[in-house]
């Protein structure tokens, strides 16, 4: 007999996001079910990266016992309150393997018994008054509210003519003997590309990387999407003239001959140049997609960003389709190519902050913060131990902020919220409010990439050109940043000299004057 299910909340995905989510829906004791299509969490793992190894960091030892701050460098733990539950005590590796990863949010999803139905997938999704959620079973299931969190299922390919003579990332055969004395074609210049073509340099004749964009080096844009150092080995055979290349090309069209394909790329670092190559392999490491093709019209969410992600509000809901959330990988659509929502460092911070906006609106839960008096001394302490230990401004670094709104003779501060969703939907006119973020500085020099010329320690007065992430804070009233104020960078991170906490408390001591003047 089929049954229908009603939840409050339904999360489809048990991936990291899912799991993350649920564990603070549980914290605040909402009425939600996660439903996942596969037998176990985490099943995207099972099978990506293709060879296993992860490139987010986990770095056990960082001198520190704070588990805030170690979060920091810690890219795979969910935020939770159980010791054991880090994914330091799964291992110890830098770079660890990917099976550990899916061991561990297994691991999480038991030890905290959240409400996971597996093997559901979900085939349709409509609304009434309520989202129906079909499975492929005949179960039926209703929510009042949708999170969707299973990050992106299918493989984006481009409009090339042609095209379909590539082999997707997704579905390639990693057996480099296949390769062997080949010429092969990888698509794409992101860290997937470079994977593969590092894996098969031991066997391929020629391996070109193409795209129309120029690389993009993690170290130079501290975005951790653009290519990672562990991944660039490949450049070295490039380089250093090993028969490989990376190309700065459109590919215009591809068309198969006697066995092998004919590829058309126009450079787009030679005045339009024309050329066709010849390769006996394509790989599409191209990307990956949202799929809404299970939504119905009417509550269908629209996609941007060449149709790749979900388009949705400060918030993570649906701009189109009210009701329906996002979590994950999905919400990098707010951030994209800038900070770390595509990444479970990131996202880790988004579904926190999507657990909290839901409890306030829908269940009156206020929204957490800590209510100090609006003296220098007070608000200095405060952001002077923030800046210090946490993790969510610094992993996602000028996106989230922490936020002390002045409410008559006390301070209210909120505690890592979205910068935009502070200015669009949470501040207004006849609001007076500090943002504290974290931030990268621009670099000056347009040569080598590791080189930098840094601002002097003691230069307080110039801090604004610190180059390395510090701590910026900015006052704003009706909406409109009044000013902002740079605390210097610091080499290890650490703002605790008097040549960081006292210009800070010159600074508020500024604006408190001017609030007790205007009133």
């Amino acid at each position: 007999m089929k049954k229908i299910s009603h939840k409050e909340y339904i999360i489809i995905g048990a991936g990291p996001a899912g799991l993350q989510l649920g564990y603070f829906m549980q914290k605040n004791e909402l009425d939600f079910l996660i439903l996942e299509k596969n037998d176990i969490s985490g099943s995207f793992f099972r099978s990506y990266p293709r060879h296993r190894s992860l490139i987010s960091i986990n770095k056990v030892f960082t001198g520190y016992d704070d588990k805030d701050f170690n979060l920091r460098f810690d890219w795979n733990s969910l935020i939770c309150d159980k010791d054991e539950l880090q994914f330091k005590e799964y291992s110890r590796k830098y770079f660890p393997k990917a099976d550990t990863l899916v061991e561990y949010l297994n691991d999480f999803a038991t030890g905290y018994n959240l409400p996971i139905d597996y093997g559901v997938e979900i085939t349709n999704i409509g609304k009434d008054e309520k989202f129906l959620l079909t499975a492929s079973n005949g179960d039926s299931y209703t929510c009042n509210h949708l999170v969707v969190a299973t990050g992106w299922v299918k493989p984006y390919v481009p409009n090339i003519p042609g095209i379909e003579y590539g082999i997707h990332y997704m579905d390639m055969d990693i057996n480099k003997e296949l390769y062997q004395n080949k010429r092969v074609l990888i698509v794409g210049k992101g860290n997937s590309a470079f994977e593969i073509a590092d894996d098969l340099v031991d066997t391929t004749a020629v391996t070109h990387v193409c795209s129309g964009s120029t690389i993009k080096m993690a170290w130079n844009t501290h975005y951790v999407g653009d290519v990672r150092a562990v991944n660039n080995n490949f450049l070295d055979t490039y380089h250093l003239k090993s028969q490989n290349a990376v190309l700065d090309a459109d590919i215009t069209k591809i068309k198969k001959e006697n066995g092998q394909y004919a590829v058309t790329v126009t450079y787009n670092n030679i005045a339009g140049e024309e050329e066709e190559l010849v390769y006996d392999s394509i790989i599409l490491c191209t990307g990956f997609k949202f799929d809404n093709s299970i939504f119905e019209e009417n509550c269908r969410p629209e996609v941007v960003i060449r149709g790749r992600f979900p388009n949705q509000t400060p918030d993570y809901q649906s701009v189109n389709a009210k009701g329906v959330y996002f979590a994950g990988t999905l919400t990098h659509m707010r951030d994209y190519k800038k900070q770390a929502s595509g990444f479970i460092h990131g996202f880790r911070y988004n579904a926190s902050f999507l657990a909290r906006i839901l409890a306030y609106r829908n269940h009156n839960i206020p929204l957490p913060s800590t209510e100090i008096a609006w003296e220098t001394d007070a608000l200095t302490d405060q952001i002077i131990e923030r800046i210090n230990n946490n993790s969510s401004l610094w992993n996602q670094y000028g996106y989230f902020g922490d936020v002390a709104v002045i409410e008559d003779n006390k301070v209210r501060y909120y505690e890592s919220l979205p910068v935009d969703f502070v200015k669009e939907q949470m501040m207004g006119e006849n609001n007076e409010y500090f943002i504290i973020t974290m931030e990268f500085g621009e670099k000056k020099e347009k040569g080598d990439h590791l080189s930098n010329t840094r601002v002097h320690r003691d230069d307080v007065d110039n801090a604004k050109n610190s180059i390395f992430i510090h701590p910026i804070v900015r006052h704003f009233r009706n909406n409109e940043m009044v000013r902002e104020f740079h605390i210097i960078e610091d080499l290890e991170a650490v703002w605790r000299e008097a040549i960081h906490i006292d210009p800070l408390k010159k600074f508020i001591k500024s604006v408190n004057d001017l609030y007790k003047v205007a009133e």
